[in-house]
């Protein structure tokens, strides 16, 4: 098989160490592979992906994506994990820890097993020092945490996010609602006339999801991003729209049905599961990584 690398030409080694990272194991397997920086004045025309079996890129840079999904050959995308460490913001630290792994485009490459052991997700649970909480069976807030930039389809979350916001101050006249938005230097910080709008219907606004707004939450609406599985972990009942890691924890009940009574399903396969979603950049060297995403093709 022919693989190619595409790397985003940025000031990140940390992007070039996924795409090698994970070559060497298909190198390792018997397979050949070449690498392509790609930077946003790259031409489909000037990397003909059509040559090659399989393309593997770092990140959802739309350039990047542009000429994948020209040439339409199959694509593993290597990304920021989602899970980390449930205390803090973490993208990894050197070689210590995961990246995620998935086909074909953002987080639509999953595909569920129920049936995987479970010794990886314990080691995983134990170098991130998670704790999974018992399903939460109380609690005073509705904790929304609110994304203003484009989705991985192209297109706009504000509507989203306006339905449901209008539809939670609605529905939950017992619980508070809390809008958290992303810091103002992350780029992603809602405006301040939407936070005078939330403000004015009732809602409280803080910036990021911490631990003590999770104390408090009884349930957690997100259209998707690593808060979605920290929620599940502290146990609070998880709603959204877009896909991501928790889909197979999502509820299937309507909004309303949700927020009065929400569905709490069992974790356990679930965990066993998204350990095998992401992989330290030696078993991408050794070609483990790679033998596990042949094996769900």
């Amino acid at each position: 098989m022919k693989i190619l690398g595409l790397i985003p030409k940025r000031k990140s080694r940390r992007l070039r160490n996924m795409v090698v990272s994970f070559l060497e194991g298909a190198n390792n397997r018997g397979h050949g592979s070449s690498t392509r920086n790609v930077t946003i004045h790259t031409s489909t025309k000037k990397i003909d992906a059509s040559k090659y079996d399989l393309v593997v890129s770092a990140g959802w840079a739309s350039y990047v994506n542009k000429i994948i999904n020209h040439y339409k050959v199959p694509n593993i995308v290597i990304f920021d994990p989602q899970i980390r460490p449930t205390s803090k913001f973490c993208r990894g630290n050197g070689y210590k820890h995961y990246w995620g792994v998935c086909w074909n485009g953002p987080h639509r490459g999953y595909k569920y097993n129920d049936s995987l052991p479970n010794a990886r997700w314990l080691a995983l649970k134990e170098k991130y020092s998670i704790n999974v909480k018992p399903w939460r069976t109380n609690g005073d807030t509705i904790v929304i945490a609110h994304q203003p930039n484009l989705g991985f389809d192209g297109e706009s979350r504000t509507p989203f996010y306006d339905d449901i916001i209008q539809k939670c101050v609605k529905q939950s006249r017992k619980k508070r609602v809390v809008i958290c938005v992303s810091p103002v230097g992350s780029g992603k910080h809602a405006t301040t006339e939407q936070i005078n709008s939330w403000k004015y219907m009732g809602c409280k606004v803080v910036t990021s999801v911490d631990r003590g707004i999770l104390d408090n939450a009884w349930c957690f609406i997100s259209s998707g991003g690593t808060t979605a599985s920290k929620a599940v972990f502290a146990g609070i009942p998880v709603y959204g729209n877009e896909l991501n890691i928790t889909d197979p924890m999502r509820t299937k009940q309507s909004l309303n049905e949700f927020i009065r009574n929400p569905d709490t399903l069992d974790r356990t396969e679930w965990l066993n599961w998204i350990a095998y979603q992401q992989w330290t950049f030696g078993e991408m060297v050794n070609g483990k990584a790679f033998d596990y995403m042949m094996s769900i093709r």
